[in-house]
């Protein structure tokens, strides 16, 4: 499911490594579209570049991504397995096969799930783990912006915010009135199960578990009265600002539950 990550001590050695390497899992994923649908979609190269752009910091309104755990390479990463999943979908389930827009959908709520860690411009506090409590929020709302902007059509915007919305852990998914349309569900599932996955099948996960630790470990730093409080409005856009709570106290069956949600009948 992963790609080895090259390890260097050099940073801009580093950087360049992890250029290469996501540029090859961009190439994997539209891969798997060509031999799917038999074409690129025109919008889903674009989506790519423009999210490399947001990570990278040359998005107006956002500071680069300054978290090392959920960075681009998780989010192409999650895309990766959730393409591969549509493909052997497709190819386990030819009576009902996802149609290109399916995936394209499932891609741009892949790459946009995790921006919410991406802090806005001029916020020089933290590298962005203190908007874990609050991220999902966050990136349904760069996301809703960026697509809207893009002139995607309103349904599938919302069908992306959908999607991105089941990725927080923090509480069971009710899928049921959130996707009525049978395959747009089957997506979403596959697009929560891979970001489940793409974390426990990177070769480098205990590697890099330190780094989704300073993550966890920079919002338990702030005050309990300030981290369901650190979300902002994502400028220059909503005009309503997203709730957020505490994620409720789980027991310890809540995960094997919440995969069980995911992986329900369609």
């Amino acid at each position: 499911m992963h790609m080895a990550r090259k390890t260097s001590h050099n940073p801009a050695r580093q950087r360049s490594a992890a250029q290469v390497e996501n540029l090859q899992t961009v190439e994997l994923i539209l891969a798997i579209a060509r031999d799917e649908y038999g074409e690129i979609p025109p919008r889903l190269g674009g989506l790519f570049d423009d999210v490399a752009a947001l990570y990278a910091g040359n998005w107006p309104s956002h500071e680069a991504c300054a978290v090392t755990y959920h960075n681009f390479s998780h989010s192409l990463d999650v895309c990766l397995a959730a393409a591969r999943m549509l493909s052997g979908w497709n190819k386990a389930e030819p009576a009902q096969p996802l149609a290109q827009k399916y995936f394209q959908l499932g891609m741009a709520a892949a790459l946009f799930h995790d921006a919410g860690y991406i802090k806005d411009k001029g916020d020089q506090a933290g590298a962005g783990g203190k908007f874990t409590l609050v991220h999902v929020r966050r990136s349904m709302e760069i996301a809703r912006e960026y697509l809207g902007q893009k002139q995607w059509p309103k349904e599938e915007v919302e069908a992306v915010v959908r999607i991105i919305s089941i990725t927080d852990y923090a509480s069971l998914p009710d899928l049921a009135p959130l996707f009525t349309e049978p395959r747009l569900k089957i997506m979403a599932q596959m697009v929560a199960t891979a970001d489940l996955i793409a974390q426990m099948a990177d070769i480098d996960y205990v590697r890099r578990i330190d780094d989704l630790f300073a993550e966890f470990k920079e919002v338990y730093s702030l005050p309990s009265s300030r981290r369901s409080t650190s979300l902002k409005t994502v400028r220059p856009w909503p005009k309503r600002e997203p709730r957020c709570t505490k994620p409720s106290r789980r027991s310890r069956t809540a995960p094997l539950t919440f995969m069980r949600s995911l992986s329900s009948p369609p």
